[in-house]
């Protein structure tokens, strides 16, 4: 459930009281569902080329389904954990996650915007942002009320493109975001010490980064 590209998710347009720097919003003020066409050319042969994600409203919770894959992962941002959920196995296990390290894949404050201009994505309106990061560059066009609709980046390693397809705005359930119903929680393997526990080490498994 692995994949190249990731960014997005969380608050509102922000200004300084001294300078106003326009911004984006970081996420959806709204439940939406989102489906991704994927063109990563650094990455290897087999990575998926399509991803849906379910993103309830604030960007704390999230599902990414990415084509091909045995499963699914559910971001937990309010309770910094993922939970990856094995459809073939019925079971699903909890990756502790560390925020400091989540927030590094996140649109935030830190980055730096550039409006570049307006553009239609999958029918919907959005403003293109110039994306300035300390590990790279990137654009990203993102509607008003939050969702990433295509996004550009290039870390100096490789480019990566996400385009949207299709937008839904219909409400999520909570279910959505929880393992099904009758499905065995597994436990995490222990690790020897000083080599942190899995999932702490980069961004979850989907997520699109500008």
């Amino acid at each position: 459930m692995k994949h190249a590209l990731a960014g997005l998710t969380a608050v509102v347009l922000a200004a300084t009281p001294a300078v106003a720097q326009e911004r984006p919003a970081f996420a959806p003020t709204r439940d939406v569902t989102v489906d991704y066409a994927i063109d990563n050319k650094s990455a290897p042969a087999g990575q998926p080329r399509t991803m849906k994600m379910s993103i309830a409203a604030g960007g704390t919770r999230m599902r990414i389904e990415a084509q091909g894959a045995p499963g699914y992962m559910i971001m937990d941002r309010a309770n910094n954990r993922m939970i990856m959920v094995m459809v073939q196995q019925h079971a699903y296990r909890e990756i502790p996650t560390d925020p400091t390290r989540a927030n590094t894949f996140l649109l935030n404050d830190k980055m730096g915007f550039t409006r570049k201009g307006t553009d239609t994505v999958a029918g919907q309106a959005c403003t293109v942002w110039e994306v300035r990061r300390d590990k790279g560059t990137g654009t990203a066009c993102i509607t008003d009320d939050g969702v990433l609709l295509r996004g550009d980046s290039d870390t100096g390693q490789g480019t990566s493109h996400i385009t949207a397809t299709k937008v839904s705005y219909e409400t999520l359930a909570d279910s959505v975001f929880q393992p099904p119903p009758g499905y065995q929680k597994m436990e995490m393997p222990a690790m020897p010490p000083g080599t942190g526990r899995p999932g702490m080490q980069g961004p979850a498994p989907g997520t699109p980064r500008p």
